[in-house]
């Protein structure tokens, strides 16, 4: 394995190499990845912090500075997703955003950004992060109108706004905000993102539009995307789902299936 040997290649590689680090960190974040563990996620972000640290001391001079921080950046993000802990999600918006402001050519920077800072309002509740992130998909979509993701991530920071905007006095701006998200996960599925589907299934159990709700959930388990079972018995976004007949067909129907598995 690569990152058993990697510290007795600091002396071939040079310590003071930032490539180096950023290489290092680049193999874990895929050990992390494939491993599902939090350990090399920590890793990774100790290495990329090497690096980016060795780039402030060349000052201006490392042309791959931007690169580098957007790397952090992702690491600090996912760690956040591991870890829950806010403080990883502002440290990844920090880095993201100088990344982007040192190449504002950087599209994968802007992206990332906009998920750290939606990341970050999902798990504090906080309006103006969803309002910063909606601003950059706003932006990655003039850009790229069929980039599914960008769509996909758009209409689940509308969802969550709505959510948080939530006025029973004002139903009619509820309604519109539902509308936008429902349009830009519609444009997201047009283009062949699955993840879409069982926000879909979210967003008509949110507004009672129960035959659409299974009718993209069904698609959601063809397609092999479903969360797990307890995680859908726990989401508060399918609570009026999940008291109908059909979702609990659904459910024994799936429990069915993995017995006979």
């Amino acid at each position: 394995c690569a990152v058993e040997y990697a510290p007795f290649m600091l002396v071939g590689m040079g310590k003071n190499n930032p490539r180096f680090w950023s290489d290092w960190g680049t193999t874990l974040m895929r050990l992390a990845e494939y491993r599902n563990e939090s350990r090399f996620i920590e890793d990774a972000v100790e290495k990329y912090g090497i690096c980016v640290s060795l780039c402030l001391e060349e000052g201006e001079e490392n042309p791959f500075k931007a690169e580098f921080l957007y790397n952090y950046g992702c690491s600090l993000d996912f760690l956040g997703d591991f870890s829950d802990d806010e403080s990883y999600y502002e440290r990844s918006i920090e880095a993201l955003t100088e990344s982007v402001e040192l190449d504002s050519n950087h599209s994968h920077a802007r992206y990332n950004l906009a998920l750290s800072l939606s990341h970050l309002g999902e798990l504090t509740n906080d309006i103006d992060c969803f309002k910063k992130a909606i601003a950059y998909y706003e932006v990655l979509a003039e850009e790229d109108q069929e980039d599914e993701m960008t769509w996909n991530e758009w209409g689940l920071v509308l969802l969550n706004l709505a959510q948080l905007l939530k006025d029973p006095s004002d139903p009619e701006h509820d309604l519109k905000l539902y509308h936008e998200a429902e349009i830009r996960l519609l444009r997201a599925v047009s283009l062949g993102s699955l993840m879409a589907y069982y926000n879909l299934t979210c967003l008509y159990s949110l507004t009672g539009h129960i035959p659409s709700a299974m009718h993209f959930l069904g698609k959601a388990e063809a397609n092999q995307i479903l969360p797990s079972i307890d995680d859908m018995m726990h989401d508060e976004w399918l609570q009026n789902l999940r008291k109908t007949n059909d979702f609990q067909a659904f459910i024994n129907l799936l429990l069915a299936k993995r017995k006979q598995g």
